[in-house]
């Protein structure tokens, strides 16, 4: 790979920047705020004020954060489409990298709070239907996060790319079905209002696919 094509692709993976290399407000700002309630959590469990059983507690709080930016990437097309904004499109990558680390960092946690007992994981794993679930939505979300990068792009073509990365929309209604059956009770109004969003965001989803195919 030649110098010139290095300094492209240095470019257009980083957070601060637009593929030219000038600095980008937008993704900049965007990239400040995923990374705040990931320091946050850090910063709380390091002092001891997270909560009781502070790995549980972590689990709860990269497990919320997780399933907001799944909402959150679902939402950027529309309101793209909606404010006529298109360099908000550039910040969709950056909110799904961030959906995916909140939730890995969510289930590595869970194994951490587990004390890392794999038999005993498997079978809570296996038994328990929305951890069986979140799993799953956590295991579909690994090939849209590896083939996010405008190389990746390139190499599917952008038919196959696209066709790949409509499964968010199943990973969305995986997350929040694991999300409501776990944390419904604990967090009543957002589990709702999270489920109302998704189901508006599908319905969208359908009627622009209805529209272009009339």
């Amino acid at each position: 790979m030649g110098a010139a094509a290095l300094e492209f692709r240095r470019r257009a993976l980083s957070p601060f920047t637009d593929k030219a290399g000038t600095f980008a407000p937008l993704k900049t700002a965007v990239f400040v705020l995923l990374v705040l309630p990931g320091l946050w959590i850090a910063y709380r469990y390091l002092n001891g004020t997270i909560g009781g059983n502070a790995l549980k507690a972590v689990v709860r709080e990269t497990g919320l954060w997780g399933i907001r930016f799944i909402v959150l990437t679902l939402a950027v097309t529309p309101l793209r489409r909606t404010l006529v904004w298109p360099k908000l499109v550039t910040t969709r990558r950056a909110i799904g990298v961030a959906a995916f680390v909140y939730s890995a960092t969510h289930l590595l946690a869970y194994f951490a709070d587990m004390a890392f007992e794999w038999p005993e994981i498997g079978s809570e794993i296996l038994l328990r239907f929305y951890l069986l679930v979140g799993t799953i939505g956590l295991l579909a979300m690994v090939p849209l996060t590896i083939t996010s990068t405008d190389a990746m792009m390139r190499r599917l073509g952008r038919h196959k790319w696209r066709r790949l990365h409509q499964a968010v929309y199943a990973v969305g209604v995986l997350a929040m079905l694991h999300f409501y059956l776990l944390l419904s009770k604990l967090h009543t109004d957002e589990a709702q209002i999270l489920a109302g969003l998704l189901l508006l965001l599908l319905l969208y989803r359908v009627l622009y696919w209805w529209r272009d195919r009339a």
